[in-house]
């Protein structure tokens, strides 16, 4: 009888190592194949891609899953097409939506001097895009929620199709909780955050400028939380550019 249990509990403890080391296998080849697809779309100039893994176990990692924003369905397209050659994916999950340029941001791309009209373009894009989407960061932190990361690439794309040599400046804001000095700081914090950010991805840094504003310039009012929240906000401006 003792001898049978000391066979049942060493045949569970090799199963049990099995196990691990069937775990550390996949998750080596999960790592593999998403540092494979990203350096990938890195060299293609592809950003707004973002890739996982889905699924456990070495046949579902073979899987690859596409989240994120593009301009157009002809990068939807490359994204899917590139990550379907890469050796060992079997399978992709392409869930990246289409958000398109405006109209005016289209045209602006044929005019090849940096005019007024030029300019304003690309400004009402910055206002569009951010008008409908905010900039999430930790809690009291300049630390940027990676559920973000979508829309500061939609700010790339749209910063790459300006005229070169313009210099946009990304300003921070908060609302009126907390010490004036605190604010302050806080929202030059935010705001260099989305600068490194955009030079970590592309945009050169002879390009940006950072400046936070505290709690200086409300946009609504600060003694309700709907208030508070508008105020809490980081905006693209084109030097020079008042609209």
């Amino acid at each position: 009888m003792k001898k049978a249990f000391m066979v049942l509990l060493g045949l569970l403890l090799i199963a049990i190592v099995a196990f691990f080391c069937f775990m550390d296998k996949s998750t080596a080849i999960q790592k593999d194949l998403q540092s494979t697809a990203e350096t990938l779309y890195k060299s293609h100039g592809l950003q707004g891609v973002h890739v996982g893994i889905k699924g456990e176990g070495l046949k579902q990692t073979r899987i690859l899953t596409l989240e994120g924003e593009v301009i157009s369905d002809g990068i939807k397209k490359k994204a899917e097409e590139l990550a379907s050659n890469i050796d060992g994916i079997t399978g992709v999950e392409n869930n990246l939506v289409v958000h398109p340029l405006t109209p005016s941001m289209e045209r602006s791309q044929n005019t090849p001097q940096a005019t007024t009209t030029n300019l304003s373009a690309c400004q009402k894009a910055f206002k569009e895009i951010l008008d409908d989407h905010e900039i999430h960061f930790a809690y009291n932190q300049a630390t940027i929620r990676p559920t973000s990361y979508p829309l500061l690439d939609r700010l790339i794309h749209t910063i790459k199709r300006c005229p070169h040599g313009v210099v946009i400046v990304i300003e921070g804001h908060t609302d009126a909780d907390g010490q004036e000095s605190y604010n302050q700081r806080l929202s030059e914090m935010r705001a260099n955050a989305v600068k490194t950010y955009l030079i970590q991805h592309g945009i050169e840094a002879s390009r940006l400028n950072a400046i936070g504003y505290g709690e200086k310039r409300p946009v609504a009012d600060n003694r309700t939380q709907n208030g508070k929240e508008k105020n809490r906000r980081i905006e693209f401006r084109i030097k020079g550019v008042n609209e």
